[in-house]
């Protein structure tokens, strides 16, 4: 019992001793379970989005201005251009890309015809481009800020707000402001992406609470690494 107390004596003696040290291990150790904590929820951020952005074509059309004439001619070339594209029959994004680029004459007669039957001598631009995209909902689907390659058409001076959509896989076609993706839509979104990229960016609408907190996590990481200025113009509001 003597022998137990004199240890006992001994290790708080010693505790006294080293009691800074231990602070400034411990203080040491959570500061690098923090530090990876962090990378750990960047690196997953970065290559959640990454990795859907490869996956995926987005579509957008620059409105000339945010006059109810120029909105509703975008309207109008949007129209035109999804009835053009609608069957295009490809099974991978590569496909897809494929028959735009070998397309993009037509499509771009598609923009210029619609112009000039509409009575506008505005200018068009038809071009793929990776651009940064901002936070977007397509009714329960939600993809996170990031670059993206989508389909850009500018109309005139391309100063209005723009329409997108996601066009590979199609989620364009099911109403009138692509704000509900349809049964089709979320079948062909859930093909094209794997189960991890699926259960984040419909997080939206689940019941589980683990892909609402996986998806907060990747888009405070993207949201922080831009700002206002880097997203591709304004979306309809």
């Amino acid at each position: 019992m003597k022998k137990l107390y004199f240890y006992f004596l001994y290790t708080v003696e010693i505790l006294k001793r080293e009691k800074e040290r231990l602070i400034l291990s411990i203080l040491a150790g959570f500061i690098v379970a923090f530090m990876f904590s962090l990378y750990s929820t960047y690196t997953y951020s970065e290559n959640i989005q990454k990795n859907i952005a490869e996956k995926v074509v987005r579509f957008h059309v620059l409105a000339n201005s945010n006059s109810s004439e120029d909105i509703e001619l975008k309207y109008k070339v949007r129209d035109a251009l999804l009835k053009y594209t609608e069957n295009f029959d490809c099974n991978t994004r590569d496909e897809f890309i494929d028959v735009l680029n070998s397309n993009m004459e037509g499509i771009d007669e598609i923009v210029k015809n619609t112009l000039i039957e509409n009575n506008s001598d505005y200018t068009s631009k038809v071009f793929l481009s990776r651009d940064i995209f901002p936070y977007k909902e397509y009714g329960d689907v939600v993809f996170p800020a990031g670059e993206y390659l989508g389909l850009r058409v500018e109309i005139g001076e391309a100063k209005g707000n723009n329409w997108w959509c996601v066009m590979f896989p199609s989620m364009c076609f099911n109403d009138d402001s692509c704000k509900s993706t349809g049964s089709q839509g979320m079948i062909n979104l859930k093909n094209a992406l794997d189960n991890e990229e699926y259960n984040i960016v419909t997080a939206k609408k689940s019941n589980s609470i683990v892909p609402k907190i996986k998806f907060k996590i990747v888009e405070l990481w993207q949201e922080s690494k831009y700002n206002k200025n880097d997203f591709v113009t304004n979306s309809d509001k």
